[in-house]
């Protein structure tokens, strides 16, 4: 049987996509991709390691835009709004753009470029933001360019909601409860696109919700709390602007003094990255 790299690198970013990242080793799928295509896959090591290297730099320049398009279908009520319509924005949001309506992208758009227009990175930590008083009608200290989706998320509302707040106002002067379960259904047609898999349901809301962090973790990060997520992609922006990557396998991490005093070691796995900052969230 003949098989391309082109075959085999399409089939590895599928395995990519489904694999748990924080277990997952390039053996475990070079094993796989040897079982699904019966070959020995000995010769194309340095494709797989490549492509896989490909993969993780990609993940993190492009898991803002992925994790919040997750936030809106994870929220499963009226209130998540929807990326591609225009959403409705709170009064301070309403006053800080001057429009009452816009897609959640156009929102983040327009802060990113009051922020740069008003030079409010940090020079010594490009991460962090600096609130002045006009971001802080909206947001609290400490900002990063992570956290600032998940403190968005109050200001921006889906038309749907504000819809169903105002039909109930207008057809009486009472304020009732029999619109709101009316909603009921939804969880029920959550649990049918999921098709019985509700445990990875869960997990992928876990991975959103924000966490407390140790004083250690909270002080390299600039923030208290952080999702899962967040601190993934957090993690990769530090790792490239630092340039930590093991030259001799991106696969790996080298770590500096800061990284050091979190893993305890000097050289880690990129994909378990995980398993060492579990250590450091505080549970309720």
């Amino acid at each position: 049987m003949s098989v391309t790299d082109e075959q085999i690198i399409e089939r590895l970013r599928v395995l990519l996509g489904e694999s748990d990242l924080q277990t997952t080793t390039e053996k475990m799928l070079r094993k796989k991709l040897e079982e699904e295509f019966k070959l020995d896959m000995a010769e194309k090591k340095a494709i797989i390691r490549k492509e896989i290297e490909k993969y993780l730099e990609e993940q993190a320049a492009n898991g803002q835009d992925e994790d919040e398009e997750e936030e809106d279908e994870e929220e499963g009520d009226k209130s998540a709004p929807s990326r591609g319509r225009a959403c409705v924005l709170s009064e301070p949001l309403q006053k800080f753009l001057g429009e009452e309506r816009l897609p959640r992208p156009q929102v983040v758009k327009r802060l990113w470029e009051y922020i740069k227009a008003n030079n409010l990175q940090d020079p010594k930590d490009r991460r962090k933001i600096i609130v002045d008083a006009k971001l802080r009608t909206l947001f609290t200290s400490p900002l990063t360019m992570f956290s600032i989706n998940t403190q968005l998320t109050k200001h921006v509302y889906a038309p749907d909601a504000d819809e169903a707040r105002a039909k109930p106002a207008k057809a009486s002067g009472e304020k009732r409860v029999e619109k709101p379960k009316a909603e009921k259904p939804k969880p029920a047609k959550k649990a049918k696109a999921d098709d019985g898999d509700g445990g990875e349901e869960k997990k992928a809301n876990n991975f959103q919700k924000p966490l407390r962090l140790s004083e250690d973790l909270a002080s390299w990060c600039g923030t208290d709390s952080m999702a899962r997520s967040d601190l993934t992609k957090f993690f990769w922006s530090y790792v490239k602007e630092h340039n930590l990557q093991d030259p001799s396998n991106k696969q790996f991490v080298l770590c500096d003094a800061h990284l050091k005093k979190l893993t305890g070691e000097s050289r880690i796995q990129a994909f378990a990255i995980q398993k060492y900052l579990s250590a450091h969230i505080i549970k309720d």
